[in-house]
């Protein structure tokens, strides 16, 4: 699937915020923030809001990477 088709959402909790392909087995305890089809524009939300709250960014749409 490309990223033109994908959803993504932003999940977060007290200690990461997730960013993961919306409509995938979110595992996580986090509660959805937003979600939508700009990757790109999602990611520097989530990336602002990790760097706000001062915890990790967990980005699942591509492997196991954080930042």
């Amino acid at each position: 699937m490309t990223t033109a088709t994908r959803t993504f959402a932003v999940y977060v909790s007290d200690i990461a915020i997730d960013l993961c392909d919306y409509g995938s087995q979110y595992a996580g305890d986090g509660r959805l923030v937003c979600r939508q089809r700009n990757y790109d524009s999602l990611f520097r939300f989530a990336k602002n809001l990790a760097l706000n709250r001062a915890i990790p960014l967990r980005d699942y749409t591509r492997s196991a990477v954080q930042y």
